[in-house]
């Protein structure tokens, strides 16, 4: 790793940590305003979301190409 530069953890943790809890903010946002129980549309969009990431990923992985 050179100096100064942040190493994979310091990078992926972000990356994993914001979006679950986007998607579970969005999963929440039509249980609290019209009806339905927050604690389980909350979870279920970001299995939802990260169920459709992760097929990209491993697509990516696969062909070693990099995001646009």
């Amino acid at each position: 790793m050179e100096p100064g530069r942040p190493g994979i953890r310091q990078v992926t943790a972000p990356g994993g940590y914001l979006p679950r809890r986007a998607l579970f903010g969005v999963g929440i946002y039509p249980s609290l305003t019209l009806v339905g129980d927050w604690r389980k549309n909350g979870p279920k969009m970001v299995a939802i979301g990260l169920g459709a990431a992760a097929p990209g990923f491993l697509i990516g992985h696969l062909f070693h190409t990099a995001g646009a």
